[in-house]
């Protein structure tokens, strides 16, 4: 698949795609947002030519007891819902963390829409080296009940 940037530059784009189970609503729209403004990113500033979107499964996050109230994920014996890792990583320029100037807000929306859905976000990048936007979902109750705001009910 190829996009053209507003430079008119074309931008090779590969999806890794697995099949997941179904996520709850809230966190597949915050997937979905952060993805878009990682991609607009790469587009605006990145000057890559290659940019390559996964999404698979990752292994819940074992050890939260059962919570009085909930009930179990994943239906069956009550087996852990599965998390989910997104990765967006281009071949551009990259950046210096540190030198991002205040005004630019792309970042800071996509770490407050991770911590909406209780996910993680990391940011791997290196002058001339590209970047990497990775989301961890850890799946599991304790990330069901952050998505839902229930996770201060419980402690």
């Amino acid at each position: 698949m190829y996009l053209f940037s507003p430079s008119r530059a074309m931008l090779s784009v590969t999806l890794n795609l697995e099949p997941l189970d179904l996520l709850p609503p809230e966190v597949q729209v915050g997937l979905y947002r952060i993805a878009q403004e990682a991609l607009n990113n790469v587009v605006k500033h990145a000057g890559a030519s290659r940019v390559e979107v996964s999404l698979r499964a990752i292994p819940a996050l074992a050890g939260s007891p059962p919570l009085e109230g909930v009930p179990p994920l994943g239906g069956e014996g009550g087996k852990a819902r599965s998390g989910v890792e997104l990765r967006i990583g281009d071949d551009g320029r990259g950046f210096e963390v540190d030198h991002i100037p205040p005004l630019c807000l792309g970042l800071s929306i996509m770490r407050e829409r991770a911590e909406t859905i209780g996910a993680v976000l990391k940011l791997e990048t290196q002058l001339g080296q590209g970047t990497q936007v990775v989301v961890i979902w850890p799946g599991g109750q304790e990330a069901l009940l952050l998505t839902h705001g229930l996770a201060e009910l419980t402690r």
